[in-house]
């Protein structure tokens, strides 16, 4: 059997705020570029929730504009 051994900080540290890392994409599908936009709105609404696919649309994915979020 073991002993777990606790050592105290010296130092206190203050939490630091988690980083958010910017994400830009661009649908370049010239096919069929709303379906395109249909599976990256699954990952996209996985990775920060429904405010990000404000303004993520079939009418900007076809115009291929960029879309980012944080």
């Amino acid at each position: 059997m073991g002993k777990i051994l606790y050592f105290p900080r010296r130092t206190s540290r203050a939490p630091a705020r988690q980083m958010l890392h910017h994400i830009r994409l661009r649908v370049i599908d010239e096919r069929d570029p709303a379906y395109t936009r249909w599976k990256t709105q699954y990952h996209v609404q996985n990775a920060r929730g429904f405010p990000a696919l404000k303004g993520f649309t079939d009418r900007n994915a076809r115009r291929h504009r960029w879309h980012s979020f944080e």
